[in-house]
């Protein structure tokens, strides 16, 4: 698209006016306004630059002094800007009104070796101006015409930077750091934000976007979002729908989860799943899901969603009547399995909001000698969290059931025990932060013989007694998602190395999110003592799809309610690879949708 870009430096590659740090450093105020009328057009360039020498009588260390300001003034983006522009090949110069000297150090930290700037000779210790072309009228159009550069873009801050408009093939005014009179005037494409890889729109082609977004995916994404900010450009045609499939989205949702991005860039070499190594993987993931969940190391591991091993486990337990605890949605699918499956279902419904009627149900459980029991631990429906320790041993203390747990949205998040129950269901893709593919489950011993007993086993690849069978081998029965694998293995070593802090974290996100809901006066689905730590479901006090979509154009991704609830909540998910920062930034983003609706 170009092959040349200059950039001016002061307030642009930097967010100072060096000339005017020096003027600070001095006690001259008066060199500040001078550089406000230059900037602006309104005085003569040359006039204007040696009016400001005469009053600072700069000496030689003043501008190593000013080296040092610049390199610690660089603009967020700038580094990683000028990277991805020297890995398309691009030409990159400064052209700058500012001292030479001073740029360098920082011309060198961003890997641009051409500099056209001011000069100084020393004399008795003092710096005087060499004469340059930029000190004269229409200067900088001037010397880029004299490089006799090819499909240039010019990006400045001030009146100079944008006479160069005549000479380049794209001249961009950049607003992030002052806003000149002229941005306004200009009506050309121009950018204001304050990362510079938002600039990127503006200065690539869809191949170079392309390349890009190979390389550098989290660079290009950024850039993405910065340009796209409101009030970051002005006078672009650009879209961003144009854009989406070079961003990365921050999920919120309630799953899949953020992932690890460090995982995603660490290579994992095939194994066979027949191979020691396999053995030793396999092995591994028991020991540190055992320590991590402070469990026994009874997972059986599957290629498949959550979903696929609730319904291997219906398949595999004796037909006979079954007690669904009825919370939710997700609590509902349950259910739909064992019937589709030929159970008998039953349905106790808990109180609106969480909790339970518990002589109720004691007395369902204790006189109707149910098989098997159902409960969804965190229902990411409506963001409620049922006490399955609690219920675990109201069922125990009164039946002989079997006590089967959805822990699909909590195991990871939610610490519990597993006392009291025979299954605990759970996949890759949500609190453990890892793509979608893999599914677990937990077993008892009581349900390992339960289910070895049964000889009216109707499938194939859900035959858990296969599945058992391979596990006491360090085995799994059919080929399974052997990276994905590899990864939660490191994982997990991620989590146990800050384990009290990793479910602290959790509490955390909940807390805030509660808190903004309190403070703003938003009603929580749940009920208090009855909210889960990984998704809370709010009433939108605008229009949810609304909301969701102007969310949406910040580069996150939040989800409406479930079922029933689609039309007037939303939910956030705080689960995954996210910590109290990226709630901090979500809660900021709706309250100001919030307040601008």
């Amino acid at each position: 698209m170009y092959k040349t870009i200059c950039f001016d430096f002061d307030s642009t590659l930097s967010t100072i006016e060096g000339i005017d740090e020096l003027a600070k450093f001095l006690k001259k105020p008066q060199v500040i306004e001078l550089t406000k009328g230059s900037m602006e057009g309104k005085l003569d360039v040359k006039e204007a630059y040696n009016q400001r020498l005469n009053l600072l009588n700069l000496e030689d260390f003043h501008l190593e002094l000013l080296g040092h300001i610049y390199k610690s003034n660089l603009i967020n983006g700038a580094i990683e800007l000028c990277k991805i522009l020297k890995f398309l090949k691009k030409r990159l110069i400064i052209i700058s009104g500012g001292f030479k000297k001073g740029i360098l150090p920082s011309a060198q930290l961003l890997g641009i070796d051409e500099i056209y700037a001011i000069e100084f000779e020393t004399i008795d210790g003092h710096c005087r101006v060499i004469d340059s072309p930029l000190l004269a009228k229409m200067g900088k159009p001037k010397l880029v015409e004299s490089l006799n550069l090819k499909e240039v873009c010019f990006i400045g801050d001030g009146v100079t930077d944008f006479e160069t408009k005549s000479v380049v093939s794209c001249m961009i005014p950049y607003y992030g750091i002052e806003k000149r009179p002229f941005v306004d005037l200009s009506n050309i494409e121009s950018f204001g934000g304050t990362n510079l890889l938002g600039l990127l729109p503006l200065l690539l082609s869809k191949e170079e976007l392309d390349l890009v977004k190979k390389r550098y995916p989290q660079d290009l994404s950024d850039g993405i979002y910065e340009f796209f900010k409101k009030g970051n450009h002005q006078f672009s045609n650009k879209k961003q729908q144009d854009f989406m499939s070079y961003t990365k989205y921050v999920h919120f949702i309630p799953g899949p989860a953020s992932l690890n991005d460090d995982l995603e860039v660490i290579p994992h070499h095939m194994i066979g799943h027949r191979s020691k190594d396999f053995n030793f993987l396999y092995q591994s993931i028991q020991n540190k899901l055992s320590k991590f969940l402070s469990w026994e190391a009874n997972f059986l591991i599957a290629g498949a969603s959550a979903t696929g091993m609730m319904e291997a486990v219906l398949t595999n337990i004796p037909k006979a009547k079954i007690l669904s605890i009825r919370s939710g949605s997700f609590s509902n699918r349950w259910a739909d399995i064992a019937k589709a499956l030929g159970h008998d279902v039953e349905y106790f419904d808990i109180l609106k909001g969480g909790g339970i009627d518990e002589t109720s149900f004691i007395k369902e459980v204790k006189t109707k000698n149910y098989e098997a029991i159902l409960i969804t631990h965190s229902e990411s429906s409506n963001g409620v969290l049922n006490d399955i320790e609690y219920l675990s041993k109201l069922i125990k203390d009164n039946a002989q059931s079997l006590v089967l747990i959805d822990g699909v949205s909590s195991v990871g998040g939610i610490q519990f025990k597993s006392d009291n129950i025979d299954g605990v269901i759970f996949g890759s893709q949500k609190c453990l932060a890892l793509n979608p593919g893999l599914c677990f489950l937990w077993y008892s011993k009581v349900l390992r013989s339960k289910i070895e007993k049964n000889n009216k086993i109707n499938t194939y690849y859900f035959d858990l007694k296969k599945y058992f069978k391979a596990h006491d081998k360090s085995n799994v029965v059919f080929t399974p998602p052997v990276q994905t694998m590899q990864k939660l293995d490191l994982q997990l070593d991620c989590f146990l190395e800050n384990l009290e802090s990793h479910y602290q974290n959790y509490k955390d996100m909940a807390l805030l999110v509660w808190d903004f809901c309190f403070k703003n006066n938003f009603d929580l689905y749940a009920k208090k003592n009855h909210r889960s730590l990984t998704v809370s479901n709010i009433k939108s006090p605008m229009n949810v799809k609304q909301l969701i979509q102007k969310v949406f154009a910040q580069g996150i991704l939040i989800a409406s309610g479930y079922g029933d609830l689609k039309e007037d909540y939303f939910r956030i998910g705080h689960m995954g690879m996210l910590n109290k920062k990226n709630i901090e930034d979500l809660l900021q983003i709706i309250q100001e949708i919030l307040d601008n609706d």
